[in-house]
């Protein structure tokens, strides 16, 4: 039983005898990425990997994803070398929309250097033995948990280049940090291949989910109607009985509040990541003034994200429970309010990968922030069953997709299980509470 000692830092607890506790700043020189936006990004042209990629689910942190890796113009070579980041080095992500996110990072691990994309900090190791180690330092939140208790904001959290300076590190004999890593190397690769083929399947579920929609709210229930062409190329062939409407007279559009709010009331508030793919998360105990920079929407409207990222990642749910049967949201939300068709068929529609194709075809905006256009989703014509149909065809899917659904979740709960011990058992080696084995 290895002897411990008091780091006397609360968040560390006891370390072996034989470690120390360092500064971050006497072992590690920080850089700012590259001054660009998504624009900057493209085809072909010398790696760089922005916060975007650093906040992926594909990013496990201590390896580089090639999957993960976007593309910047050679020129940059010329004006931002002090942007690459090299061998051994970390990048990491300075701003989140949660605290979870706050120290996300991914460790170079190959020889050739990346540029550190917009809205990251490089971290590079000056006078440390074995940098993989830091790696998984780094993934612990025991680490990250001081960084959090400094980061600025409220919806979105900001970490600044000289912040991770104030932190502190373990440091542990030289041949342990080797060992350690190696340990972890070995554990960890066998959770992320587990991890990695849990989401495969997520993907093929999802996948399949999409296509469910798609075949039902274009072509309905019957395999062996008669089809007619609809005349616009993403929606293809439909049923003869069917008829092609624009949203705009199928449902009111941002129709606003049916009772009256006084200006500058205080309302319960909607943030944007509530809004989840079929389903609304219990509303936040945020609450804000009324202004006309609130969107108002009520029980059984559909509310939609019109800004990107949210809207390709499906942002969408029917509104229901509310307090008050109201409720509000930003400006970046679309609100739609049926009569005299179902809801639920429309909010099926808006799910159809063919017709989020077509909306981000339209999109527009700079700085990487595009919203879909409003003109586009009012007049866009859409497939309409008669209303019998349109109920049949949303009882089906609300079936169907409940059933897919229900084996995504357990499939994420998997995954969240095998996060948190993965998190654990790099928080008992990287801590030393636990001693790596010998071989």
């Amino acid at each position: 039983m290895r002897k411990m000692k008091n780091s006397g830092i609360e968040w560390i607890g006891e370390i072996p005898e034989d470690w120390e506790i360092r500064s971050f700043k006497i072992h590690f020189q920080l850089e700012k990425g590259l001054s660009i936006t998504k624009e900057n990004l493209i085809e072909t042209g010398y790696p760089v990997i922005s916060y975007g990629q650093i906040h992926s689910k594909k990013n496990f942190g201590t390896k580089v994803n090639d999957s993960l890796i976007k593309f910047v113009n050679n020129e940059y070579l010329k004006t931002s070398q002090h942007c690459l980041a090299n061998k051994n080095d970390f990048i990491f992500a300075d701003t989140s929309e949660d605290t979870d996110g706050i120290g996300n990072f991914i460790f170079i691990d190959r020889a050739r250097p990346i540029f550190a994309g917009y809205h990251t900090i490089i971290a590079r190791p000056t006078n440390i033995y074995f940098p993989k180690y830091y790696a998984y330092l780094f993934y612990a939140d025991c680490w990250r948990n001081q960084l959090r208790s400094y980061a600025a904001g409220i919806k979105v959290f900001s970490i600044t280049k000289k912040l991770p300076s104030h932190t502190n590190i373990i440091n542990p004999p030289k041949t342990q940090q080797v060992a350690i890593a190696n340990f972890l190397d070995e554990k960890c690769a066998l959770i992320d291949r587990l991890v990695e083929r849990h989401q495969k399947v997520i993907e093929k579920l999802k996948a399949y989910r999409q296509s469910v929609i798609s075949e039902a709210v274009t072509r309905g229930l019957d395999p062996d109607a008669p089809m007619k062409d609809s005349g616009i190329p993403w929606i293809g062939k439909i049923p003869e009985g069917w008829k092609i409407d624009k949203i705009k007279y199928i449902s009111k559009f941002n129709p606003g509040c049916s009772r009256h709010f006084e200006r500058h009331e205080s309302v319960g508030y909607l943030p944007m990541e509530c809004l989840k793919h079929g389903y609304m998360t219990p509303l936040k105990t945020e609450y804000e003034k009324i202004t006309s920079a609130l969107t108002c929407f009520e029980d059984g409207d559909i509310v939609l994200a019109k800004v990107t990222p949210c809207f390709e990642n499906g942002n969408i749910s029917i509104a229901q429970n509310l307090e008050n049967h109201t409720g509000f949201g930003s400006s970046e939300l679309f609100v739609f309010r049926c009569s005299g068709y179902e809801t639920r068929f429309l909010f099926y529609i808006f799910q159809n990968s063919n017709f989020m194709n077509e909306c981000i075809s339209t999109m527009t905006g700079t700085g990487g922030l595009k919203r879909v256009s409003s003109d586009f989703i009012r007049n866009c014509r859409i497939p309409v069953p008669d209303l019998q149909l349109q109920q049949q065809i949303a009882d089906y899917l609300d079936e169907k997709c409940a059933k897919i659904d229900r084996i995504i979740h357990d499939k994420e709960q998997i995954i969240a299980k095998l996060a948190e011990y993965k998190k654990s058992i790099i928080y008992e080696y990287v801590t030393g509470k636990k001693e790596v084995p010998a071989s």
